[in-house]
Formats: C-alpha cells, structure tokens, sequence
C-alpha cells in the first residue's frame, strides 16, 4: 500500500488508504516511513508549533509525510502548514526537550472520533531507534 521509497508526492488513493487505517497500523506506518525517510513532519501556526491539548496536558502531533497531514480533520482549518524536522534533530533535540516538558507525542493523527495513539518521548525515542 504505502511506497517502499522515500517520495515527495503521494497518490491521493494512498493518502485515503493511510487515513483509513487504525491508530495501531498508523504507528506503524509511521515507524517504518520515517526510518526510511529521515524526517518528520509537524504543523507550524503563526504561534509556533500546533499542539493538541489532552487530559494529562499537551502533545505534538507528528506525521511521516507532509501530504499526511492533511488526514487530520483539524489540520484543515487551521492557518497552518507542515514543516519537516530531521529525523536526528528529532532524536536529539526534540524529543529530550519534549520528555523534560512532560509533553506526549500524537503519532500520525487522522480521524476526528478516533482515539490517538499518544507516546512518551522516551517509547518514541526508543521505537524509532529499534527501527532504524
């Protein structure tokens, strides 16, 4: 389903596939694409980066691709646009900065009434550096 190499566009048929996946094989998708890809994906707003309030308090959502973002019903009205972050940025000035701040990440956000599959910074960290 979802391409075997790193590509700047994706078929708008992939997009709706991603999108229609559960939280689960989101994870997944993501893990996989962004070892590959090197990068990460995130919503910058005219404040700094969009961030999502939750119970325990606020996450980031992130995405493997920039057209991914997209999926998230939220993402379309909001003034915002996707910014790439290197994947070793990510890793090593993110992602510690994110655990010190008690902030969770938002995996690959898609569906309004979808539970989001939300990470700490350290589950993160060590998900992607086994998946490398």
């Amino acid at each position: 389903m979802f391409p075997d190499t790193v590509s700047e566009s994706l078929p708008e048929h992939i997009i709706k596939q991603a999108a229609g996946l559960s939280a689960e094989e989101r994870v997944e998708l993501f893990l996989t694409y962004v070892s590959k890809a090197n990068e990460v994906w995130a919503l910058v707003g005219e404040n700094g980066y969009v961030m999502m309030e939750i119970m325990e308090g606020q996450c980031l959502p992130v995405w493997p691709h920039s057209q991914l973002v997209q999926c998230w019903h939220r993402a379309q009205t909001m003034d915002a646009t996707p910014q790439v972050i290197t994947l070793d940025d990510f890793l090593l000035t993110w992602l510690p900065g994110l655990e010190k701040n008690n902030i969770a990440i938002a995996i690959f956000p898609a569906a309004e009434n979808e539970a989001e599959m939300l990470l700490t910074a350290e589950e993160l960290k060590l998900s992607l550096t086994e998946s490398r």
